[in-house]
Parts: structure tokens; C-alpha cells; sequence
């Protein structure tokens, strides 16, 4: 099916079969994956806290491991079956990011506070995203809205007044302006960083994720992987087909594209914020302070999240260590060549008026970014 790769496709007819509505109901079930015609849902271990990000930091691995029984939807029948949901979605606010830009930092500062269910990663975001970047025609398709309210609402199924920190998937933003028409009323924030450094980053954990040789080949988990890095090739293709023809170009026209993608939409609506990493880490403080304020629950929570700080964000994540990570950066010697550099500076204000500056090639001039400056 359309955002599925085939082994991981053929995984999941071998071991699902269709359900009935009353077993939604359980309430140790969750949606899982959404193909183009179908939504997998999973039962998970009773006890398992799949929410509870200092233990499980993304929830599409967490589901994975701790997966019973599966069970299938037809796409039609669970949009009807939400059909006449209601709820505030005001106290959802969705974290859109470009990966390696300190996301999962924030989720953890956020979590800190005590106020918020967080969500983080759920795979059913990033097929939505795959399906619409391998067939346009689904961005203008109201289908796909109804395809991703349904999603959304059993995504953040919770008891009433339960604020919710949504850390979307590492995906395209082109199908983003789909989120306020799928759930008007929630609130979007959007995290981005500096060209180097993010390359720097991101190149590193490319680097770390096809090390991977020790995941057990059979598990879940394994066919998971397979599939993301299968739908990164396929994204790879497509891009070398448009004259990116290699990684560095590729990997800086991402970064730029996402940041337009937001951009555009700052143009016409004026509730939505863009936070750079870099922000982050020059002032913590007001930069959660603002955030907080963003979602509607308010900066008095600012000093307790900030204890988040003194802690590894990803300390619970047993796919590798930390050890083994600072052993494969070192040995990447991973850098920018000035082709690149060049590239993506002259595309980025030839095409979208983007300046990108400073020797780190920070991104200048966003519209709808937030700064210490300002607060100042």
C-alpha cells in the first residue's frame, strides 16, 4: 500500500487480520500505522506506558516493541466512526520540526512540567506525509483531511481537559496547512537550526542509523527501520531526478524546503511561531517561557521544565549508546564542501528571498521567527 513499503506491507498482512469496532474499545489500543485504504491499529503489552517519553522517547518504536496483536480498519469506516467526535482542540499543540533540531529536547522540557501528555513521533503522521509526497494530488484531496482528522483524533485520544504536546513525525511540511483544517483550532509551532551544524547533525545520525547491525532482523522494530530508510531512498531518487546530485545538496535543499514550507504559511495565517535551536541554547529560559505561553498553559511552569536540562534526552533510547555514537562521529569526519555552501545560499534567494548568513549559515529574515531579541 501507498506510504508502506512491501516487506513491510507483506509483515503486516501475515500477522494482521480485520477487526471489529468494539475492539477499539480496548483501551490498551493504539493506531499504529494508516496505509492508503487501511488503519492498523495495535494492542499493546497491558502496563506499558507508551507515553511516558523518559522511558520511551518516540512512540513509533515504543508501539513496536510492545506490540500483542494487530488489527486492521478500512480507512472509511474509522473516518465514519469518528465521525461526530468532538473536542477542544485548542490544548493540542503540534510541534512541526526538521529532525536534529533539538525536538526531542523540547518534548523532554515540556514533559518536565507535569501538564502536558506528549506524544512523540507517531507513525501514522509520517504515512500521511509519505502518501502525499508520492502522489500530490492527495494535498487537495478532502479525503486526506478527513484521513488525517481521524488519525489526530485517535492519536490524541485522552481523558477531557488533558493538554497535548503532539511532536509531529520527521516529515514533508507540504501537506502541513492539512493540520488546521483536519482539528481547526489547534495550535502549530515550528523548530529549525542553523545549515552547518544541522547538517553536521543529521549526517552523523545517517551514519549511526545504517550502523545498525545489531537490531534482532526478525523484530517489529527492524521492519520499522527497514521501512524509513526505504522511504528516505525513495525521497533521495526523487531529489537526484531534480539535479541534487549529492547528499550535501540534497540534505541543505531539505532543510530550506521545510523552512519555506512554513514561511508560506506565515503569510496568511498569524498564529504560528518558528523557534530556532540556536535560541534554545543562548536562553532556555525564555525560550520555554514563550513556548509555554504558546500552548496556553503558561510560563509559570518555565523553572520546572527547565530541570529537563540537567538530564539526556535520549537516555532511555537502548537502540544504541551514547558511547557508541561519539565513536561514530568521530570516525564520519563529516563536513561541507563550498559547492554546496554556494548552492544552497545562491537557491535559497533566488527561489524563496531566504538569506542565509554567518559561518555557521544561519537562516535570516523568517517572518514568523521568534528570538531573544525580541523578548528583549
Amino acid at each position: 500500500s501507498s506510504g508502506i513499503n512491501a516487506e513491510y506491507g507483506e509483515y503486516l498482512r501475515k500477522y494482521t487480520c480485520t477487526r471489529d469496532l468494539d475492539w477499539l474499545k480496548n483501551e490498551d489500543v493504539h493506531l499504529l500505522n494508516v496505509t492508503d485504504s487501511e488503519f492498523i491499529f495495535a494492542r499493546m503489552t497491558p502496563g506499558i506506558d507508551i507515553y511516558n517519553i523518559t522511558k520511551h522517547p518516540f512512540l513509533f518504536f515504543a508501539q513496536s516493541d510492545h506490540v500483542e496483536e494487530l488489527g486492521i480498519i478500512p480507512t472509511d469506516v474509522a473516518i465514519d466512526f469518528v465521525k461526530n467526535w468532538n473536542r477542544d482542540n485548542t490544548n493540542i499543540t503540534v510541534l512541526h520540526f526538521i529532525a536534529r533540531s533539538g525536538s526531542t529536547l523540547v518534548s523532554n522540557l515540556i514533559n518536565k512540567t507535569g501538564q502536558f501528555r506528549v506524544i512523540s513521533e507517531p507513525g501514522p503522521l509520517f504515512d500521511i506525509s509519505s502518501q502525499c509526497t508520492e502522489n500530490p494530488v492527495l494535498l487537495s484531496d478532502p479525503r486526506t483531511v478527513a484521513t488525517l482528522r481521524a488519525a489526530l483524533l485517535f492519536i490524541t485520544q485522552a481523558p477531557p481537559g488533558t493538554n497535548i504536546f503532539l511532536k509531529n513525525h520527521v516529515v514533508d511540511l507540504d501537506h502541513m496547512h492539512l493540520y488546521q483544517q483536519a482539528l481547526p483550532g489547534i495550535r502549530e509551532v515550528f523548530l529549525y537550526r542553523s545549515l552547518r551544524p544541522w547538517y553536521t547533525s543529521y549526517m552523523s545520525m545517517r551514519v549511526i542509523m545504517f550502523a545498525l547491525d545489531s537490531v534482532p532482523s526478525f523484530s517489529l522494530f527492524k521492519r520499522l527501520l527497514d521501512h524509513h530508510r526505504f522511504r528516505s531512498m525513495q525521497f533521495m531518487n526523487r531529489m537526484e531526478a531534480k539535479g541534487l546530485d549529492t547528499v550535501e545538496k540534497y540534505l541543505l535543499y531539505y532543510a530550506v524546503h521545510q523552512v519555506t514550507k512554513f514561511i508560506s504559511l506565515c503569510a496568511i495565517r498569524d498564529d504560528l511561531t518558528a523557534y530556532s535551536y540556536e535560541s534554545l541554547v543562548e536562553n532556555p529560559k525564555a525560550f520555554i517561557s514563550h513556548l509555554l505561553d504558546k500552548t496556553g498553559v503558561g510560563s509559570q511552569w518555565a523553572e520546572l521544565a527547565l530541570t529537563a536540562m540537567k538530564e539526556d534526552s535520549q537516555q532511555s533510547n537502548d537502540i544504541i549508546n551514547r558511547g557508541a555514537i561519539a565513536a561514530i562521529k568521530k570516525k564520519a569526519n563529516i563536513a561541507l564542501d563550498k559547492a554546496s555552501v554556494s548552492f544552497i545560499i545562491d537557491y535559497a534567494e533566488r527561489e524563496h528571498g531566504i538569506q542565509i548568513v554567518g559561518e555557521n549559515l544561519k537562516i535570516a529574515n523568517v517572518p514568523c521567527q521568534w528570538n531573544t531579541a525580541r523578548e528583549q
